[in-house]
């Protein structure tokens, strides 16, 4: 996969992995809010995804995946790719 980074650019709901989500503790209240942010503003920042097996694998970001998810109208979401170590990946994932 070639992705310039620092680039944003839209990505499939479906294209996006969810390897470290096991480092964030799931808050469906907050994913509820988000859902309803996204609804009534869309989305204002892009999540943040970095590529690993040649695939995206989201970093930040995870309620406003669940949160499109859930609202069914958003086929897509802005994506920024970094490239960082491992650990550094780890580190922002547990932020």
């Amino acid at each position: 996969m070639q992705w310039n980074e620092g680039i944003t650019r839209p990505v499939v709901l479906a294209d996006l992995g969810e390897r470290y989500r096991r480092y964030r503790l799931g808050d469906p209240e907050a994913e509820e809010a988000m859902a309803g942010s996204l609804r009534r503003w869309g989305q204002l920042a892009p999540v943040v995804a970095c590529v690993r097996d040649e695939r995206l694998e989201l970093i930040d970001g995870f309620k406003r995946l669940s949160a499109a998810r859930q609202i069914g109208v958003m086929p897509s979401l802005s994506v920024v790719s970094w490239r960082w170590t491992s650990a550094q990946r780890r580190r922002r994932s547990w932020g």
